[in-house]
């Protein structure tokens, strides 16, 4: 073996080492970058939920029971398709959506994200989800059951399928009494 033979060994063990090396470093460089994605995805929604005035209403809307009356009639309304509505009280319907809008959204990008952390969580978006049904806001329940459940758009509760069933007809039943009510 001559000095070139054993020169070209050593250079390719060290062409060997040297891919390896790169391939641990591309893979840590990699998973940094996943997660500077999921800090940065992660301060992003926390700050608009928290930040943004309508969502603040809505979240005061979910929690407070004389906010919830404001809207309920308004929700009652819309739920009876009754076409003549202020335009407060369609403002009103545009924070709803807006929230449940980006609720879903956020829910898609968290899924996105969950091989990492469960950002859903984290950013406790699920508490308000389930606190719909914790407080018994039943016509704002049945308005995301009509208007997103059934065109397909779920987000995750906290409840069993038999929970969120009875809830549903509790719900509705809650409706046709104050529908009857009102006549």
């Amino acid at each position: 073996m001559n000095f070139y033979e054993i020169f070209e060994i050593i250079v390719q063990c060290i062409i060997g080492i040297a891919s390896i090396a790169i391939a641990y470093y591309v893979y840590k460089l990699e998973k940094q970058k996943r997660l500077d994605a999921w800090y940065k995805t992660f301060n992003e929604l926390h700050q608009y939920f928290w930040n943004d005035a309508d969502f603040t209403d809505v979240r005061s809307i979910i929690a407070n029971n004389d906010k919830y009356n404001e809207i309920d009639i308004i929700l009652k309304k819309r739920l009876a398709e009754i076409k003549n509505i202020t335009q407060i009280e369609y403002k009103a319907l545009e924070k709803m959506d807006k929230f449940f809008n980006f609720m879903l959204r956020a829910h898609e990008v968290t899924k996105e994200l969950r091989q990492d952390k469960n950002l859903w969580r984290y950013l406790y978006f699920h508490y308000w989800i389930n606190e719909i049904i914790n407080a018994k806001r039943y016509s704002l329940y049945k308005y995301y059951e009509r208007f997103y459940i059934s065109n397909g758009a779920e987000l995750p509760l906290d409840f069993t399928k038999k929970e969120i069933d009875n809830f549903s007809i509790e719900a509705e039943k809650s409706l046709q009494i104050n529908k009857k009510e009102n006549l």
